[in-house]
This record gives structure tokens, C-alpha cells and sequence, in this order.
């Protein structure tokens, strides 16, 4: 009987409940409030105001954040996540790539959107919000807005030019962020795009536009790396503190999205073999974006060679110091080699850029490859200690009492042999190497992978692009390890 009661009990219960889910699931989504997502898992942009809101507003929601628009919203359509607290302003460009998506009447919060200017130069923050005063009574910004939060395309924008300086602005953006700037047919556009373009123009400011992911672009403005960040940073009393922030010169309303599904499978399916050709067609011929993926792809064999180049030489002194008998010299190789290895590339990648080398104001790939050369120099020269160490002493002493010298013997006789023992791990670093760099999209390089990304946050299509790049890989380990093996055999 106590089974057959409880039992009842859980059916009860379960009864109760359904008409409350079945209710949630059936409320339009216009009329979502943050109240009807608990319970749920909304996904947020990492580190934006959207993220911080949430995080102090939605405790009994399920917080996924994520660091690109296009991964945002992938993931709105594939349910992992039930719905997305994004800006409202950018609703209308993101529609047409994600069929069935509907955002809420009426708007969570509401946030000004200003630039935000590098600590180091407080003069320029005050020459922007002068240039925005005067913008704004001349119906500059009202024109800017028109055009592209409202999208009234018979409002036309003046063509702004901005001529070759030796004085440049560095501008610091996020990859794709429309209506405020995204790469079009290899070009930037967008409402913040066109307003550095005319701030530059009336200062003769060369610019110099930055692409990094939203974390990354306030890591670079806190380091000096850019001047001016703009990409639709919400002002808040919390970043205020912290940062040095412009005269608002727009306003980002901030609403609930979620994807319709009663809408979304009523978009007619092409079948297989059309969506692939129209994933490839999209990420490739749109707008020249192989143009970009070649650009991308030099530059992560620019990053390989020279990276590789400077681990090898950097290799050779670290297994000196090693090997020396001054326990000094040796104590220094080992705790470099110890700190090297123990360090993530990622991490020493972004320490080297945001904190060391950031004084010295280097161009994103230099510090790359300084970065990876390092990196490779750790394992490289572990490798040849042990290939050095691993010859029978009887040759070094054959080759003295041959007449050789130590230098002489080592060169001529063990070097050679240690150097064959070791290649075949040696090609599996620089394979491991090539793929490595991958991350380098951290810091404002456009490689292979970062040229996905920005593809990627156009076309809200995940799956074209990133096989495509993984294809390449693949295409480039095996040609390198090919090489390397005929290296070997010679």
C-alpha cells in the first residue's frame, strides 16, 4: 500500500506541474521577461554588459557564456542554450541568418554606448567627446543612426576618405558586431567604423583597425596596445570606475532572444548536397571571403617558419646552459625549460602580449612568433640533451685520440648522430607547432583560424568554415611532415 501511495503521489505532483511548463512553453516570446527563463539556460557574451547583468540579476538561471556572436547564437539554434540576452540593435541583421528568431517587446535594460579611450591618454578621450558634440549638432550621429540601427537605406552616409599619416590612431574593434562594425568584402563597415572614419579624417589621423574578441579588446586597451576601443561598449558605473569612457553617442537597448521553433521548421530544407554547396558557396565567393582565408592561412605559415627558425637556434643555447658543468648556468636552463613547459602557449602568448612586450608597442605576429619560438625552444632542447647524452662517451674519446678537438668532436661526430636520434620528435613539435598557432586570433592576428571566426560571425554557418580550416590543416601537416621526412632521410 505505501508503494501504491507514493506512487500516486509522484503522479499528482507531476499533474500539478505540467500546466505551469505546458503555460511557459506556449508564451509568445515577445512577452519573455527574465522571470520566464528560470530554470532555463540563457547564453550571454563573455565579459559584456549583457554577461555582467545577468550574473547579478539571473541567480536561478543557468548562465553559458560564450566569446563570439556567431557561437552565441549557433548555439540558440542548436537548444543548448534556450534563449540569449543580447542587444536589441543588432536583431535585424542577426534575423536573416537565424530562421525563426524573435526577440522581446519589451527591452530587459538599457545601456548609453560610448568608446572607450586607453588610461594612458586622457587628452584624446576629451578631444573625442568635442568631436562627438559637434557631430551630434550637426545630425551626424542622427544620420550614422538612421542608416544603420534603423536600416532606412534611402538615408544616404557621406563618403569619408581617410588619407595616408604618419600620425596613427589605433582603433580596437570586435570581429563582426553589426549594425556597429563588421568586414564586409574585405572592408570595414558599420556606424562606429564610418565615426572613427570621420574622426580620423578631421584630425589627419591615419587608422589602424584591430580586430580581437570582446576580453581581448579591453586587455589591449588596458596594456595601451590600441587608442580607442569601439564596439558597442555599454556604459556602466562598474566600467566607469575602472576605465576611461566617452560621451554616449548611441543607445543599446538589451532584449531576450529565442528561437521560434513552429517558425524556424517551417523553413524549407534544400537537402543535403545544396546546403553544403551553399555553406561552401557562402564562405568562400560571398564577398571574396577566400581572399581572406588565403590572407589568414600566409600568415599562420609566416608565424610556423619564423617561430620554428628562432625555437631551433634558441634550442642549442638552452642545451648549452643545461649541460654546463657551472651548476649556475645549468640551474638557468633547467628553470626556464621547467617554466616554459609549465606555462599553456595561450597564457605565455598573452603575457608576452598584454604585460611584456606591450611597452614596446610590437606588431601582433612579432610577438607570435617570439611567443612559439620560445615555447618550442623548452622541448627542443630536452630533446637534444637527451639525444647528446644518449651517445656513447667511447666515440668523444675516440674522436680526441684521432687528434680532433672537443669542439671538433662534439660538432663533427656526436652533434650529428644526436641530431638524427631526435628528428623524428622533432617533426612532431613543428607539426605540433603549426597547429598551435591557432590561438593567435588572441591578439589580434588574423590567421586561419581567426579568419573562420570572422566568417563565421557573418554567416552564423559553424560547420562550412571550420572544416574547411580543418581541411587545410591537415592538407599543411602532412606536406610539412612529408618534408621533414625527407629531411631525415638525408
Amino acid at each position: 500500500m505505501k508503494k501504491l501511495f507514493y506512487l500516486l503521489l509522484l503522479v499528482l505532483t507531476a499533474c500539478q506541474q505540467q500546466p505551469k511548463k505546458q503555460e511557459a512553453e506556449t508564451k509568445p516570446i515577445k512577452d519573455w521577461t527574465l522571470d520566464d527563463l528560470r530554470g532555463k539556460k540563457m547564453g550571454t557574451l563573455t565579459g559584456s554588459a549583457q554577461d555582467l547583468y545577468a550574473a547579478e540579476n539571473c541567480r536561478e538561471t543557468e548562465i553559458v557564456r560564450f566569446d563570439i556572436t556567431s557561437d552565441l547564437f549557433v548555439a540558440l539554434q542548436s537548444r543548448k542554450v534556450d534563449a540569449v540576452l543580447y542587444e536589441g540593435t543588432c536583431f535585424a541583421d542577426i534575423a536573416k541568418q537565424c530562421p525563426g528568431l524573435e526577440m522581446s517587446d519589451s527591452a530587459v535594460t538599457s545601456w548609453p554606448i560610448v568608446a572607450a579611450v586607453t588610461p594612458t591618454k586622457p587628452e584624446l578621450c576629451a578631444d573625442f567627446n568635442s568631436f562627438l558634440s559637434d557631430s551630434r549638432n550637426e545630425g551626424y550621429l542622427d544620420l550614422l543612426s538612421r542608416h544603420f540601427v534603423a536600416g532606412d537605406e534611402k538615408v544616404k552616409i557621406p563618403v569619408t576618405d581617410v588619407a595616408p599619416s604618419d600620425n596613427v590612431l589605433r582603433v580596437g574593434v570586435i570581429g563582426a558586431n553589426q549594425p556597429w562594425g563588421s568586414l564586409r568584402n574585405e572592408e570595414w563597415v558599420g556606424l562606429e567604423i564610418e565615426m572613427m572614419k570621420r574622426y580620423c579624417a578631421s584630425r589627419h589621423l591615419s587608422m589602424d583597425i584591430k580586430p580581437y574578441n570582446f576580453n581581448g579588446l579591453l586587455s589591449a586597451l588596458q596594456s595601451g596596445l590600441v587608442d580607442i576601443a569601439v564596439a558597442a561598449i555599454c556604459d556602466t558605473p562598474e566600467r566607469r570606475k575602472n576605465m576611461l569612457l566617452s560621451d554616449p553617442y548611441a543607445a543599446s537597448p538589451t532584449v531576450i532572444m529565442a528561437i521560434n521553433q513552429a517558425k524556424a521548421e517551417t523553413h524549407v530544407s534544400k537537402g543535403l548536397w545544396n546546403t553544403v554547396y551553399d555553406g561552401i558557396y557562402s564562405t568562400l565567393v560571398v564577398e571574396n571571403r577566400y581572399k581572406l582565408i588565403l590572407d589568414g592561412y600566409e600568415m599562420t605559415i609566416v608565424i610556423t617558419l619564423f617561430a620554428t627558425l628562432l625555437g631551433t637556434l634558441l634550442s642549442f643555447g638552452i642545451c648549452y646552459l643545461r649541460m654546463n658543468r657551472r651548476r649556475w648556468l645549468s640551474c638557468m636552463g633547467s628553470a626556464y625549460i621547467s617554466i616554459i613547459r609549465g606555462l599553456p602557449v595561450l597564457v605565455l602568448l598573452m603575457i608576452l602580449y598584454y604585460v611584456v612586450l606591450a611597452p614596446f608597442d610590437m606588431p601582433g605576429v612579432t610577438v607570435a612568433v617570439i611567443a612559439f619560438g620560445i615555447n618550442l625552444a623548452a622541448y627542443v632542447s630536452e630533446m637534444l640533451r637527451s639525444g647528446i647524452e644518449g651517445i656513447d662517451r667511447g666515440q668523444t674519446e675516440a674522436g680526441l685520440a684521432l687528434g680532433f678537438s672537443r669542439a671538433q668532436t662534439f660538432f663533427y661526430i656526436v652533434l650529428p648522430q644526436a641530431v638524427k636520434r631526435v628528428m623524428p620528435m622533432y617533426k612532431g613539435e613543428i607539426i605540433s607547432l603549426l597547429k598551435s598557432t591557432s590561438v593567435v586570433g588572441y591578439i589580434a592576428v588574423v590567421d586561419i583560424t581567426k579568419a573562420s571566426d570572422l566568417i563565421r560571425s557573418q554567416t552564423f554557418d559553424a560547420f562550412p568554415p571550420l572544416i574547411i580550416v580543418a581541411l587545410i590543416y591537415m592538407a599543411s601537416a602532412w606536406i610539412l611532415g612529408t618534408l621533414l621526412n625527407q629531411l631525415i632521410r638525408k
